[in-house]
């Protein structure tokens, strides 16, 4: 049993001389990147960012480790040729990002005009600058075109069209007054009718009644005597017998008032009441005031008519007559009494269907300066003028006789074409107040 002491320390040396004991059931692990994916299974051991289901970005690296490159994060992009800022949707490709002559947005459908692309502005020319498929829709310069119902030129600012060209039955002018009266539009002539018919927004003054009789100014008619005699007077009866005159007037509608200068000046307020004045000149008052001659011109040039008749042969008549507004181009010269028959005619409407007027005239009445034409002629003596004046008309007659019956007078009404010729002045001057021009 002493043996025993000596076994102990041999058993204990043998035991700290053995060799470390290995264990080969655990696996060694190396990830070198320490993004959590063993070397063995990591395509890029050394790149945190690159490891089988990583973010794939478009840098042209396998971040995912699927043997491809930027799949996924890629564009389409278009070439740009014209610079427009819109590719050609027949030229894509993809890639990370548009490079040089490339864009990232399609839809231009010429690219090889910059002034074609998707919201370009489209214009009138045939083209489809928007590339909506749709040609000269909206454009920006189309014109703006309106109805025209009655055909005369000018349209219905309520009924606006906007297009390249005029639709059928429309026009570019929108200040028709009235689209459904073709003789109603701006500048047209009035029609004496009531209506504005030149679309100025009021009737002309011919049209109206400042004297409150019921009748408007072109209804009425002034027979005005610059002396106090009741002889020569449309209606007298106790010289010159049942007047035709009277009888012409009243077919035209007309209705007229007789004064003198004597108890009526021709100023604004008498001239605004009538449409036409017959002046039975015969210079016992002299010349006109300045005021009577700036309100008989400004009368004659809104649309009045006058018809002077002559019969003195005294300075007062050519004094009266050379008061007249001179813009007329009248003048009178004294030369006493004459008489005789029209030799020369002029073409005017006046004169249709007249070829004999005969007078007993008095003074040198004559037209020295346009608008005033001398349109009857005895030698050098005119028997009969005219002038246009604004929208106004002036007839001279030299000599009153023509106006009155075949019973007074060897020139008179019936003689001649005079009755005739004075169907003529009533139409040419009644019949056409504010015409002229």
């Amino acid at each position: 049993m002493r043996a025993l002491p000596l076994a102990l320390p041999l058993l204990l040396l043998a035991c700290t001389n053995k060799e470390p004991v290995t264990d080969d059931s655990v696996a060694t692990v190396t990830d070198a990147d320490g993004d959590g994916v063993p070397v063995e299974e990591d395509c890029d051991d050394d790149d945190a960012a690159v490891f089988p289901g990583a973010a794939e970005a478009c840098d042209d690296v396998d971040q995912d480790c699927d043997g491809a490159v930027d799949e996924g994060v890629q564009v389409t992009v278009y070439a740009d040729a014209d610079a427009d800022g819109y590719g050609d949707p027949s030229a894509a490709s993809e890639a990370c990002a548009p490079g040089g002559g490339q864009v990232s947005e399609a839809g231009d459908c010429d690219d090889a005009d910059a002034e074609i692309h998707p919201g370009a502005e489209e214009l009138c020319d045939g083209l489809d600058q928007d590339c909506d498929d749709a040609v000269d829709e909206e454009a920006s310069d189309a014109g703006t075109w309106y109805t025209d119902a009655d055909a005369d030129g000018y349209g219905d600012s309520a009924q606006a069209t906007v297009a390249c060209a005029a639709p059928s039955g429309t026009t570019g002018d929108s200040t028709d007054c009235d689209d459904a009266d073709p003789a109603t539009y701006p500048g047209a002539p009035e029609q004496l009718d009531g209506v504005d018919n030149d679309c100025d927004g009021e009737v002309s003054a011919l049209e109206q009644d400042p004297d409150g009789d019921g009748l408007a100014a072109h209804q009425e008619l002034l027979w005005y005597l610059d002396y106090t005699s009741a002889l020569l007077q449309p209606d007298d009866t106790s010289v010159n017998g049942a007047s035709t005159v009277a009888s012409q007037m009243a077919a035209l509608g007309l209705t007229w008032t007789t004064a003198t200068r004597a108890d009526t000046d021709l100023g604004v307020d008498t001239l605004a009441e009538y449409g036409t004045v017959l002046f039975l000149m015969f210079g016992g008052q002299g010349a006109l005031t300045q005021e009577e001659t700036d309100a008989i011109e400004a009368w004659i040039d809104g649309g009045g008519a006058m018809i002077v008749v002559g019969g003195s042969a005294s300075a007062l008549a050519c004094d009266t007559f050379n008061s007249l507004p001179s813009a007329w181009g009248f003048s009178c010269t004294q030369t006493g009494y004459w008489s005789g028959t029209g030799d020369s005619y002029a073409s005017h409407p006046l004169l249709d269907g007249v070829s004999t007027i005969g007078v007993a005239g008095a003074n040198y009445w004559e037209a020295v300066a346009a608008p005033a034409e001398d349109l009857v002629m005895y030698g050098s003596y005119p028997i009969v003028s005219a002038a246009e004046v604004g929208d106004g008309r002036v007839v001279v007659i030299t000599d009153e006789w023509l106006f009155y019956n075949p019973e007074r007078g060897g020139t008179s009404l019936g003689y001649g074409d005079h009755e005739r010729f004075l169907q003529n002045v009533w139409t040419w001057t009644v019949d056409g107040l504010g015409e002229a021009n």
